[in-house]
């Protein structure tokens, strides 16, 4: 009985070796390599809130230098008037 004990125990030890071996695998593969690109002042890896954008110049310049937008929000404030005069010439 002494010895299956034993056997159980190197058993038990061995598949919690290989578990965590395979943990270790799993972490490696889902690590990527991220390329942090730089404008002036900000960063891609920045959440950007740009508020006020006006014609969203600042953004789209933003997301050209970045190759993405998807850390930016900008907004805009245009008034009823201007947008009626703007869309309805």
């Amino acid at each position: 009985m002494a010895a299956s004990a034993q056997e159980k125990k190197r058993e038990e030890k061995e598949e919690k070796e290989k578990m965590e071996e395979e943990e270790v695998e799993v972490e490696e593969e889902e690590e990527e390599e991220i390329t942090v690109k730089w404008a002036n002042h900000y960063s891609s890896i920045h959440e950007i809130l740009a508020v006020g954008d006006g014609d969203f110049s600042f953004s789209l310049s933003l997301a050209n230098s970045f190759g993405s937008a998807s850390n930016i929000v900008a907004t805009s404030l245009d008034s009823h008037g201007r947008i009626l005069l703007i869309k309805m010439p």
